[in-house]
């Protein structure tokens, strides 16, 4: 899969976890209003009752004249009896029913979010993976160069500016490298793609990618270092690949 493709699903990803996001928001706040409508309905229902109580009473006191109007203080009685049935059901089913759905999408959304994030890390890994084995093939490759291993048999100030001149033409071509270096068997320094790290003439026989690859047996395989601050490249991270040169190639 291209950069470009790649993008464009994580674009695609993104608007629907922005998606889910902006459906449970909304959700949950009309979940929020239906709420607060009860309430007040509530209310309403609750001094209406209030109301009847009270005509009740008075149409009690009036009597015979006040019976016509207890009929009707009882029918309001009635209509909000029924007005508190609807809405503890709404209460209890319709508000419960719509925090269930905010849940369910709201999970959606996590899972999907996960997922987004599982393809980050398995795609970053096999970046790093694909970045490793690439390096691990070009310092094979050039192991095999003539004109470094020509340098070490003759090993006088004109084929170390050959090599010096050949490695810094593929560190123009390469820009994941900070510099090319190619040392003799005691571990010395002889030419130095890049001239600003000042590595010619430093010995390195003690580090983990000298030793490593000194004791490969033939061009087919390397020697490495683990990641970490070099202050040969003013402690920038780096991670050194290395190879033996043989004088068969």
């Amino acid at each position: 899969m291209s950069t470009s493709q790649t993008t464009i699903t994580d674009e695609i990803k993104e608007k629907k976890e922005n998606f889910f996001k902006q459906v449970v928001d909304q959700t949950s706040e009309i979940g929020n209003e239906i709420n607060r409508a009860l309430k007040s309905t509530k209310e309403i229902t609750r001094q209406t009752s209030m109301l009847s109580t009270t005509a009740k009473i008075e149409a009690n006191r009036a009597g015979d004249a006040g019976r016509n109007f207890l009929v009707v203080s009882e029918s309001i009685d009635d209509l909000s009896r029924k007005t508190d049935d609807v809405i503890n059901k709404m209460e209890q089913e319709t508000i419960q029913e719509i925090e269930n759905i905010s849940q369910v999408i709201k999970t959606k959304s996590i899972s999907i979010q996960g997922n987004r994030l599982a393809n980050f890390a398995l795609t970053n890994i096999r970046l790093v993976d694909r970045n490793l084995f690439e390096r691990a093939a070009d310092i094979r490759w050039w192991a095999t160069d003539d004109i470094l291993i020509k340098s070490l048999i003759e090993r006088n100030d004109s084929t170390f500016a050959d090599v010096k001149h050949r490695l810094g033409v593929i560190l123009k071509s390469y820009t994941v490298y900070h510099d090319l270096i190619l040392c003799d068997t005691n571990g010395l320094c002889i030419a130095s793609g890049e001239d600003q790290f000042h590595l010619t003439g430093r010995n390195f026989s003690d580090k983990p990618w000298f030793t490593s690859a000194m004791n490969t047996k033939n061009g087919e395989d390397y020697g490495s270092d683990t990641v970490h601050k070099s202050p040969a490249i003013n402690d920038d991270f780096t991670m050194v690949f290395s190879c033996k040169l043989h004088e068969s190639g």
